[in-house]
């Protein structure tokens, strides 16, 4: 896989696991970190913010 697809395949895999946390009504924004990789920022609880990635060959959230 090129680069470009496997960023597509990313943002989709994000944009599905933003849906299942949505339903949740736990709060998320898909954007990208400094080297342009897709993630996640899911904010807990307790008001932090995480980043959760995708590991597109294993279908890994990390």
């Amino acid at each position: 896989m090129n680069r470009e697809k496997i960023i597509a395949r990313q943002q989709d895999l994000l944009t599905t696991l933003r849906s299942y946390l949505a339903a949740l009504y736990v709060p998320t924004f898909l954007t990208a970190d400094h080297n342009g990789q897709p993630c996640l920022e899911i904010t807990d609880h307790n008001a932090r913010t995480r980043r959760s990635y995708v590991q597109v060959v294993f279908y890994w959230f990390y």
